[in-house]
């Protein structure tokens, strides 16, 4: 099962900001860009990939003391970001500030993957949600100018609970179930 550490978006007025991103970027994007479902919409903390159902179970097993000591808190929005890099864009996402406190709760959920056996994450943690992605090749060179995310347009995501979700291929697309939640 693919399974990854998150925060869900429950915040209405969020979503609404996202999805009118969305609706006016779509055509500016083209074709070739698959926009992310409301229901996907998430903050990834942690990217697993394929895990073991036992491995599953210690996670969600552990991840009540992992983030035992983390506050709710609400970060508010950056910027747009390609991804992976301007010059090989595979996805548009919205930026986070990277507060202290994301930062300490992702560091802490790491620490207690790795004390299960699993490895250190390969890239830094950048905290974004994932708008679109394009469906070939990388971009080079892709202008997003015409679909800036203003900087009025400034929208806080409210992280108040930390979920185990599980990723799940569909005839209509990808689907991010939460398989256990704890509010913290």
């Amino acid at each position: 099962m693919r399974i990854f550490i998150g925060i869900e978006v429950c915040d209405g007025e969020l979503k609404d900001a996202m999805l009118s991103w969305q609706h006016n970027a779509d055509p500016f994007l083209g074709e070739r860009w698959r926009m992310t479902k409301p229901y996907n919409f998430h903050l990834t903390l942690r990217f697993l990939g394929q895990v073991e159902a036992a491995q599953v179970e210690s996670i969600i097993e552990n991840l009540p003391g992992w983030v035992s000591d983390c506050k709710a808190l609400s970060v508010g929005s950056k910027k747009l970001n390609l991804l992976p890099s301007d010059d090989k864009v595979r996805v548009v996402t919205l930026a986070f500030e990277n507060s202290q406190a994301l930062q300490d709760m992702a560091d802490r959920v790491n620490a207690g993957l790795m004390r299960l056996g699993f490895d250190a994450p390969d890239l830094p943690f950048l905290p974004h949600i994932t708008l679109a992605r394009h469906k070939g090749k990388p971009l080079k060179g892709f202008d997003i100018t015409g679909v800036e995310w203003h900087q009025n347009n400034e929208v806080h995501l409210v992280v108040d609970s930390v979920s185990v979700f599980s990723s799940e291929s569909s005839s209509s697309g990808v689907v991010y179930r939460p398989l256990f939640s704890i509010n913290i």
